[in-house]
């Protein structure tokens, strides 16, 4: 699932309803990521992590 890192916070409830899941993030640089990262876990979502760089 895509979710833009701007609407993490707007969509996250809805479409992550459980908060025990794994929630693997990525970005470009990773920066955008970290950002959402900390907002999930203040949201309580709790197996959250930053896989960073996105290569292709």
């Amino acid at each position: 699932m895509n979710i833009p890192a701007d609407e993490v916070e707007q969509r996250a409830a809805q479409l992550l309803p459980d908060k025990n899941a794994v929630i693997l993030l990525y970005c470009r640089t990773g920066k955008r990521a970290d950002k959402a990262l900390e907002v999930l876990r203040k949201m309580g979502y709790s197996h959250v992590e930053n896989l960073h760089r996105f290569e292709m």
